[in-house]
């Protein structure tokens, strides 16, 4: 919804910021979906880029820090987890089912 909203409502209105808004994915598990099928899991991925959305696996939010700042915890290829702060405009947190 986000995505279709960026790039219709927005792109229309707003033309001038369209090209401002990045929607991004954090899933903390090593694939979105996971309790599905691997196939379908790549498959929701394909979309999701294909739309625009940045999808990022083994990362989560583990504090807003402020009005615009985030840490993010990402696991490294070795399982090593490391922190980076990151800035954002609007943060939608949401738990799956």
């Amino acid at each position: 919804e986000l995505s279709d909203f960026i790039r219709t409502d927005v792109r229309r209105l707003f033309p001038h910021l369209a090209g401002m808004v990045k929607i991004t994915l954090l899933e903390a598990a090593p694939r979105i979906l996971g309790p599905f099928t691997k196939s379908l899991s790549d498959y929701a991925v394909e979309h999701l880029e294909n739309v625009g959305v940045s999808v990022q696996t083994g990362s989560c939010v583990t504090k807003v820090t402020g009005p615009h700042k985030a840490t993010l915890r990402t696991k490294t290829a070795d399982g090593k987890a490391v922190e980076t702060d990151i800035d954002f405009g609007a943060l939608v947190w949401a738990a799956g089912i």
